[in-house]
């Protein structure tokens, strides 16, 4: 098995002063107010002009994020390879809802999955659909509400948009991962999603949906999609994720007086991603898979299953995957083992990431025992160069 306590790997891509950053980082994060501010009155602060863009920039931006454009990534994604760890590009820029912003990110994308083509750093490309199109307009698809002739004829932009991403991905053999997103809007990204899997998935997985098995729901809709896809004689590409919006889902479903989507327990998520990932491993003749988990006992057993099945450590059918700026015990001692590897590296400009650095911040200080962890690690690995 892999040795995930080796901060030597781990952190063999930093030098003292980038460790010592992160040691710092992540001793002020480990407070929730932390996010709270940052979500609150960092996006104010920059509109206003205040002075904080280079404190932002060179704290929370520069562990999380790449870089402003692709090109300022290029030391990132070219550095993670020199230690056999891929990326994967993400455009985070979020919250637009205007046509212009649709257009602005598709550009993006689609020069994402021409770079993807021609870098063997970088592992596959990645979209959010809400930043191709409404999240007013996926809320009502996903609710069956009647659209007003405005609206088809945004929708029709929307599946236009898609198709061009995903038809471009299929010319250039690119597989693409469509984040999964908030409950309200995340039917109507099903639906799209297993639209241009029928289109697409013919030959090789060129669409994959991500699955959020934090959701009490989401186990049975990967057995669902499995069903589609054997049912179309297509391939199923799939990511596994715990999941992001944890305080959002529970503080929404609150707001309306249902019943939260969310597992109670994270005892039941972990019991439904490790049961989710042994339904793919059993049922991997077409499948491709990637494990996006920070959870180290999920990758261990991920490796038992690997070995069980008789996979080869670098079958391209399961890669593993963890956010830039996190978990890099798990992401760069999978690599030094040779196993496919890979980071999320998110970019952009820093007023448009800000609320994925937010939900980073607050997500990153409620996850129990996320900081402590990472804390310790740094801490480990600044001794050992010390002695």
């Amino acid at each position: 098995m892999v040795d995930f306590e080796s901060t030597e790997r781990a952190f063999s891509y930093k030098n003292d002063a980038a460790l010592k950053h992160s040691h710092r980082l992540f001793s002020i994060l480990k407070y929730p107010i932390i996010g709270q501010l940052l979500s609150v009155l960092g996006g104010w602060a920059i509109r206003l002009k205040l002075p904080v863009r280079g404190l932002i920039k060179n704290s929370i931006y520069r562990q999380f994020v790449a870089g402003e454009t692709i090109e300022e990534s290029r030391n990132v994604f070219e550095k993670l390879y020199q230690y056999c760890v891929q990326s994967i590009l993400d455009f985070s820029v979020e919250g637009t809802e205007e046509e212009e912003g649709f257009k602005a990110t598709q550009t993006q994308i689609l020069n994402v999955i021409h770079k993807v083509k021609d870098e063997a750093s970088l592992a596959v490309a990645v979209i959010k659909i809400s930043g191709l199109g409404s999240n007013i307009l996926l809320e009502k698809i996903s609710n069956n509400s009647q659209l007003t002739a405005s609206e088809l004829k945004q929708k029709k932009a929307l599946h236009t948009r898609l198709d061009d991403v995903f038809s471009l991905a299929c010319t250039l053999q690119v597989s693409v991962y469509v984040d999964a997103e908030e409950s309200w809007i995340q039917p109507a990204i099903d639906s799209f999603t297993e639209l241009f899997m029928q289109k697409y998935n013919k030959d090789i997985p060129i669409v994959f949906n991500t699955i959020q098995l934090y959701r009490k729901d989401r186990l049975d809709y990967l057995k669902h999609l499995h069903k589609i896809c054997t049912e179309k004689n297509i391939w199923m590409g799939v990511k596994l994720v715990r999941g992001a919006y944890l305080e959002k889902e529970r503080k929404e479903a609150l707001k309306k007086g249902i019943p939260s989507p969310i597992h109670d327990k994270k005892a039941d998520t972990d019991k439904d991603y490790n049961l989710g990932i042994k339904y793919c491993f059993e049922h991997l003749e077409k499948i491709a898979l990637c494990l996006g988990t920070h959870n180290e006992e999920s990758c261990i057993y991920a490796l038992e299953l690997l070995k069980k099945h008789n996979i080869d450590k670098k079958d391209t059918r399961v890669y593993f995957s963890q956010l830039y700026g996190m978990s890099d015990h798990i992401s760069f001692n999978l690599a030094a083992d040779g196993y496919n590897s890979s980071k999320y590296l998110p970019y952009g400009p820093l007023k448009d990431t800000l609320p994925y650095l937010a939900r980073r911040a607050q997500e990153n200080s409620s996850i129990a025992g996320q900081m402590s962890k990472e804390l310790r690690l740094i801490k480990q690995e600044l001794k050992r160069r010390k002695l």
